[in-house]
């Protein structure tokens, strides 16, 4: 597979809110888990997110693992819902995190038991992904290097 062109947006519009400096993290998401104990140590261990803290909830446990600016909150419920329909679906479907060397993190992976979803492969001349399955299934993208220029006033690359 060749280099992925990508194409610039034209000028956005302000968005009604800007991100809070002062705010404890960029961005967090939320991922319900089977096992806990298992995802832990997949997004700690392999990935090399680091636990922030730790919660007992009512119906539940919520781990919460930092990577760099962002939070991922793992939970696991006490009774938890079916599994989402497969297939071409709404939703978050898979995670990004940026890593020095997908193909050693795809290694390790594979020494550890977890699926490869797609094998490391150059995305451009800058840009190497791999995804990699989480306890669960969901698919994790490694990538190294940034594939996406600031986008200037005029739709150019700033």
């Amino acid at each position: 597979m060749g280099p992925v062109p990508v194409t610039a947006v034209g000028p956005q519009p302000d968005p009604p809110a800007r991100p809070d400096p002062a705010a404890p993290y960029a961005l967090a998401a939320g991922l319900h888990v089977s096992d806990l104990a298992a995802s832990e140590r997949f997004y700690v261990a392999l990935l090399g997110f680091s636990v922030f803290g730790r919660l007992d909830l009512p119906n539940g446990r919520l781990a919460a693992l930092r990577f760099g600016n962002s939070m991922l909150k793992l939970l696991q419920w006490d009774e938890p819902r079916g599994p989402r329909e497969a297939g071409p679906v709404l939703g978050i479907r898979y995670l990004t995190v940026h890593v020095t060397d997908p193909d050693e993190i795809v290694r390790q992976a594979v020494a550890r038991g977890h699926a490869v979803v797609r094998a490391p492969y150059s995305f451009s001349e800058s840009v190497r992904v791999a995804f990699v399955a989480d306890p669960d299934g969901n698919h994790v993208e490694l990538c190294a290097g940034v594939a996406w220029s600031p986008v200037g006033s005029d739709g150019s690359g700033a």
